[in-house]
């Protein structure tokens, strides 16, 4: 039954695996980054490109959602073949980037055929879990969701241990079997609640005309992707940077790696609890706050974090708000849509423009010092008034995206209720 069940709650269950596997991979590319920049035969590559090999991946991950969405509306018998193929793309692709030897070929097999093969993996999960869930929707939701946050607690530090003994190329070759050999089972457990029919393609609507997608001309619905597209701007930024922020403080790579860990731990907490709490109060008070203070944090607490307890409160604090900001993803479309999930779409096509274009516009607004250079002295971080170390205008880049969410965020508030006046 809905809410209820053995096989629902198996869903939720293989649904966060495979989310633990293919984010938490993702989201511990800076792992990969250090160790790029500071080990052969990569570490004469400039930054921007060794950056292209993180942004690529997750910008695809997030955008190809719209094809997979596609396939599964039209061809549903296909969707289980799909997923095996997409499985058996990745491995490949991950376990060739263990041979590479150039920065292409690392932009090619683990940002381009990886992404583009993790990209239609996993939108499956998102588009399903309405059939398993009603009443505990947004609950079940972010538990699913919370598998990319643990994925990022772990990975990040499993990652840089392998490093450091092994090196990259064992790393990925063991990756790789991590990856076949526990998302093979769990594959078979995602389906949908009701038996997969076997339709005529010319009896569906295409997604890009049908009636499931006459939301997008909505104005609460293009004031939502706005909002999470600039969130998004801030949220990457400070990910992909916070082991290179600690690190310029002054403090170790490991500690650095815990950072991001801790970052990603509260996010995991947040979303969770959070997507609880969507179950039973408007998902706009979800939206103002986190942005509101998250502006707050940001234009205040992340300029002073010179020591590394201030540095593990912003970024425990940040990584919090931005939880809770993901559990406002379901609860959203559900308003919008009611039980269709084609509109997790369009969210996942913003997100992963931000994903892009945020670690861009900070590397230009700070651009990475090479070896020792990078991490500034004791005496000019404790000596800087707000932003040390050359931070300041990415600071501020990040203080401004989340204003414009903040404001954005009280628009939605407004839309929604004017929608709901003029229902009555």
């Amino acid at each position: 039954p809905a809410d209820y069940g053995f096989h629902a709650w198996m869903f939720v269950l293989s649904g966060f695996i495979i989310e633990f596997l293919v984010w938490g991979f993702a989201f511990c590319y800076g792992a990969f980054q250090e160790y790029f920049l500071t080990h052969p035969p990569f570490s004469t590559a400039s930054e921007a490109s060794i950056n292209a090999v993180g942004t690529t991946a997750l910008g695809l991950m997030y955008c190809l959602g719209y094809i997979s969405i596609w396939v599964i509306k039209t061809y549903p018998t296909w969707v289980r073949t799909m997923m095996v193929v997409c499985l058996l793309a990745s491995v490949a692709s991950l376990f060739a980037s263990s041979f590479a030897t150039k920065v292409w070929h690392l932009i090619l097999l683990q940002g381009v055929v990886s992404g583009t093969a993790c990209g239609m993996l996993y939108p499956a999960v998102l588009f399903w879990i309405p059939e398993w869930f009603d009443k505990r929707r947004n609950l079940a939701s972010a538990m699913l969701q919370a598998g990319s946050g643990v994925g990022g607690i772990v990975f990040p530090l499993l990652i840089n241990s392998l490093l450091k003994r092994i090196g990259y190329p064992w790393t990925m070759r063991a990756f790789s079997l991590i990856l076949l050999t526990c998302a093979i089972p769990v594959i078979f457990s995602i389906k949908p609640r009701y038996p997969l029919l076997l339709l005529n393609s010319s009896s569906l609507e295409t997604p890009a005309t049908g009636s499931d997608w006459k939301y997008l001309k909505s104005p609460l619905w293009v004031s939502i992707n706005t909002t999470v597209f600039l969130q998004g701007l801030g949220h990457f930024t400070v990910s992909f940077y916070a082991s290179t922020y600690t690190v310029s403080m002054g403090y170790s790579r490991s500690q650095g790696t815990m950072v991001l860990s801790i970052f990603n731990t509260a996010f995991v907490i947040a979303s969770v609890l959070t997507g609880h709490w969507c179950d039973h109060h408007p998902y706009t008070i979800v939206m103002i706050a986190t942005t509101t203070f998250g502006c707050a944090l940001v234009l205040g607490l992340w300029g002073f974090a010179t020591t590394l307890s201030r540095i593990l409160a912003f970024y425990l604090t940040f990584g919090a708000l931005s939880g809770s900001f993901l559990a406002v993803w379901t609860p959203s479309v559900t308003d919008v849509a009611g039980s269709n999930g084609s509109p997790i779409v369009t969210l996942m096509v913003f997100k992963g423009l931000a994903a892009v274009i945020g670690p861009i516009v900070a590397a230009t607004l700070h651009p990475r010092r090479g070896g020792e250079d990078a991490i500034c002295s004791r005496s000019s971080v404790l000596s800087s008034a707000w932003g040390a170390c050359g931070f300041r205008s990415m600071m501020i880049f990040v203080g401004v995206a989340m204003g414009f969410a903040s404001c954005l965020s009280f628009l939605v508030l407004f839309l929604r209720y004017r929608r709901n006046r003029t229902r009555l």
